[in-house]
């Protein structure tokens, strides 16, 4: 026996006989994001655990949406209400600071998926976006051909009762429908929709394309940043966020957040107020409070809140002492015709559970506190929140499959707070995502599938709607 063999009993021969139990794996793009998002969410779940003392917080408003321009109907609803979800996220090489080239100048459709096609059955919907008139945006992803899935981007013209394909886009690339909660994806990745009008809208979700036609062509839009970590328009302006250097699920350095024109965009590459967050920010979600854009990010020291400064710079704001100065986790607005924020700051944990203040704000500069210790959700990983005017409130939790999550509402302003009578039921993974387009109605979505809920009465009964 010579003497690099191993002997019997030795370490080496232990080692030997568990490498030879070693199944390969593929090396690839897919297995490392799963492995990644993995440790990201227990990271996530024991930060919360801790939130109150680390401050962290959680703005909502009264929905997703930002659009308040009026339509048609009873009770009145934006002409243009985006909601959406955030995206999930998936690992990324560091990219330059400008935006990625698309396919091409109109977005290559793939074949097969061509417009007002039926939506193919394994359609997974992961955003939405109501544009007014009846115009609801469902983007998402599908089989195209060969193994592979690609975005996809659905429609309806009469309030989701029926839907088609809009247009779907060759070359791009799709992100994890496992992963909750986040948004930092690769550059090619378009996961997102908002619409400011049912002709012009935008998707995104790493890179960004636009359209004025209700969809049919898509351009390139241009941005600075490595990626578009979040977009949000009201139907006049468009608002976006993009990170400089973005790999794994997170950013480091440079956030900046640029104003566009709906009416005459040009893009917003070279423009935008700025932040330095150092290494690690993640999770950074956009609302337009009393008409000036805020973003709440996640750091590893807790949550930020920022507001422009001036036309160079971001800075940091606070939902006040009961908050102990911490900042936002997500952001949204209301749906109201003079939307305001709403905020959660979480105050206690235990046995798998978050307390929550709530906490309202008509601009995201002044804060008055409404309840101190009403909200209790499960600690899943993730939360959202939505509100349909400023009595009427939704919040859920999710991210893990263990616990699942929760789903409350409340009719007080967030005073008290009840599990719906109607409540839909528990998706395996809790909720992803919620938001308000108007009226009394409710969108929440489970995942992944090609269903969503919906609630005209405020939150308190639910119908599934399946996109297909």
């Amino acid at each position: 026996m010579s003497g690099n063999e191993p002997r019997p009993g030795s370490v080496e021969e232990l080692f030997a006989r568990e490498r030879a139990l070693v199944t390969d794996l593929p090396a690839d793009e897919e297995r490392w994001q799963r492995i990644v998002q993995a440790a990201r969410w227990r990271r996530r779940s024991h930060r919360r655990r801790y939130a109150g003392a680390a401050a962290a917080v959680a703005l909502l408003a009264a929905g997703v949406a930002w659009a308040t321009a009026h339509g048609t109907g009873t009770p009145p609803r934006p002409a243009a209400t985006t909601v959406a979800t955030p995206g999930p996220t998936q690992a990324t090489a560091p990219a330059p600071s400008t935006s990625a080239p698309a396919p091409s100048a109109t977005g290559t459709a793939v074949p097969g998926l061509a417009r007002g096609a039926a939506v193919p059955q394994d359609f997974t919907v992961l955003s939405l976006s109501n544009a007014g008139h009846g115009h609801v945006y469902a983007m998402g992803d599908a089989s195209c051909g060969h193994g592979v899935r690609c975005p996809v981007l659905a429609g309806s013209t009469d309030e989701g009762r029926t839907w088609a394909v809009v247009h779907s886009f060759d070359g791009r690339t799709v992100p994890d429908p496992d992963v909750v909660g986040a948004s930092v994806q690769p550059a090619g990745v378009l996961s997102q929709v908002r619409f400011a009008t049912p002709e012009v809208g935008w998707v995104f979700g790493g890179g960004a394309m636009q359209t004025r036609d209700g969809g049919r062509t898509w351009a390139p839009y241009p941005h600075s940043g490595a990626a578009v970590v979040a977009l949000e328009t009201d139907g006049q302006q468009v608002v976006v966020v993009t990170g400089q250097s973005c790999s794994t699920g997170s950013c480091s350095g440079q956030l900046t957040m640029a104003t566009d024109s709906v009416a005459q965009p040009h893009g917003v590459a070279g423009g935008g107020a700025s932040a330095d967050l150092g290494r690690g920010w993640n999770e950074p979600v956009l609302a337009l409070g009393g008409g000036q854009p805020v973003v709440s990010v996640w750091t590893p020291v807790g949550g930020v809140l920022l507001q422009v400064q001036d036309t160079e710079s971001l800075s940091p704001g606070s939902q006040g002492p009961v908050c102990r100065g911490g900042g936002a986790e997500v952001v949204t607005t209301d749906a109201s015709a003079h939307p305001g924020l709403v905020g959660l700051c979480t105050t206690q944990g235990a046995a798998g559970s978050l307390g929550y203040a709530v906490n309202t704000s008509p601009d995201g500069l002044t804060w008055s506190v409404v309840d101190a210790q009403s909200l209790t959700l499960v600690n899943a990983g993730h939360i959202a929140l939505a509100a349909a005017d400023r009595s009427n409130l939704l919040a859920v939790s999710g991210g893990n499959p263990s616990i699942h999550g929760s789903l409350k509402v409340s009719h007080d302003g967030g005073h008290t707070w009840v599990v719906p009578a109607g409540a839909p039921p528990m998706p395996t993974m809790g909720w992803r995502w919620v938001g308000a387009p108007g009226g009394a109605t409710f969108y929440a979505l489970g995942g992944p599938g090609p269903a969503y809920w919906v609630s005209h009465d405020h939150g308190d009964h639910w119908q599934k709607v399946t996109i297909g």
